[in-house]
């Protein structure tokens, strides 16, 4: 029945070994890495192409996972890690094509710039001649080697700023296409160049002079031999405007839709989930409680009522209930509720009035102990204090004086 494919597991083996470059026998060490390379019959037939015994050293399941969480935290200036190199490459290989210059008619008209096995990141400069601003696009160069149906067009880049040369020549384009670590491809930048003549000396090697190259056997003087060369010189910057590969906005509007009604369900079945646990959290939890502190709240027809309704939604649960709606999850919960609610209302009361009672007399205690505290602290009032305000309030009436300023004196009546 695997037959198809078993025989198709060799085919990225040979193609591996193909492009390395290498033979089975050159081979040390083959490592398993993945879920799938558990089925026996697979880990036989890897093992037989190589002729080796394989190797799993590393958690299969997580090794991977591991080695992307390395590669970040490498990238991330929030972690110190320990300095590693990783070398990522090209998979697939991308071209760069344009139109023909008329005045160039022998001229090619696509470059396979990154090929496969291309290290990233990577720059290369391409060149062109032109008297006029030009477009280049980028596409992968096997379509038919793409993953699904991934569109295999890049983009378009534009060239602004192209004037022909002096006496109506070809200017010299030169433009900087750049393969990021992330695989992003860009024209960073454009420039043009003009050959220029420039004196340079005559390396030694070419132009030594000798005694006998001298006239009258006089040594020849020592300024050195200069020739003219032509170099390219950079003149000025090409401004580049760039169109990547989009959408059009009723693709986006319909993917984002897709995306949302996606998001929706996976949160229903979570929900649904959630309200399934929740509702066989509750009916354990009831069984539990109406024997034990809701059992005085409860008549015994109330308990028998509860117990019934209990195992038979149980019952449903573990059978017709296993996979349905959350709908109908809540529903069970509600029946519950109906049932269990006075039952569980009467013991919250009972648990609020033992509270509001315990607050009550922690009230009371605190004002019994502040209406002691002040009266001890009134009671070690000094007496002292006390007699000296009374002398202060003798004094005062002792001392009393008329209108006139005259002391007044106290008034003594004779007997009759």
């Amino acid at each position: 029945m695997i037959k198809p494919l078993l025989d198709r597991v060799t085919v990225p083996l040979e193609q591996a070994l193909a492009e390395a470059k290498l033979k089975p026998e050159d081979i040390d060490t083959i490592e398993m890495v993945g879920g799938c390379t558990r089925v026996p019959i697979l880990k036989e037939k890897i093992s037989e192409f190589f002729g080796k015994p394989l190797s799993f050293t590393l958690n299969q399941d997580e090794a991977v996972a591991r080695g992307c969480a390395f590669s970040c935290a490498i990238l991330s200036p929030v972690f110190r890690v320990r300095d590693f190199a990783v070398h990522d490459i090209v998979n697939y290989p991308i071209e760069f094509t344009w139109e023909q210059a008329p005045e160039i008619p022998d001229e090619a008209t696509s470059l396979t710039v990154f090929n496969k096995g291309n290290v990233m990141p990577s720059t290369k400069i391409l060149t062109f001649y032109r008297k006029q601003p030009f477009d280049i696009e980028a596409r992968y160069a096997k379509p038919e080697g793409l993953p699904g149906k991934a569109n295999p067009w890049i983009g378009r880049f534009s060239v602004k700023g192209v004037t022909p040369g002096a006496d109506d020549d070809f200017a010299t384009c030169k433009l900087r296409a750049r393969l990021n670590l992330h695989g992003v491809l860009n024209i960073e930048s454009g420039y043009y160049v003009e050959d220029v003549e420039v004196e340079e000396p005559i390396p030694e090697k070419e132009g030594e002079a000798t005694d006998t190259d001298a006239p009258n056997g006089e040594a020849a003087e020592g300024k050195p031999k200069m020739r003219k060369v032509k170099k390219q010189v950079r003149k000025g910057d090409l401004p580049i405007s760039s169109g990547t590969a989009g959408l059009d906005p009723a693709t986006k509007e319909r993917l984002s839709e897709k995306e949302n009604s996606m998001f929706m369900e996976d949160k229903l079945v979570a929900d649904t989930e959630d309200k399934k646990n929740e509702l066989e959290s509750h009916i354990y939890e009831l069984r539990d409680k109406i024997d034990g502190v809701y059992s005085e709240f409860a008549s015994e027809d109330e308990k028998t009522k509860l117990k019934a309704k209990l195992d038979e939604t149980e019952d449903w649960l573990y059978e017709d209930g296993e996979d349905t709606t959350k709908a109908v999850y809540i529903s069970k919960m509600d029946d519950i509720r109906f049932i269990a609610g006075p039952i569980i209302q009467r013991h919250a009361e009972k648990v609020e009035a033992e509270r509001m009672a315990v607050l009550k007399a922690q009230e009371e205690a605190a004002a019994r102990k502040r209406a002691e505290q002040e009266a001890a602290k009134q009671s070690a009032t000094p007496p002292a204090a006390a007699d000296a305000e009374m002398k202060d309030a003798d004094a005062a009436s002792n001392g009393q004086k008329d209108g006139d300023g005259d002391e007044l004196m106290p008034e003594v009546e004779e007997a009759s």
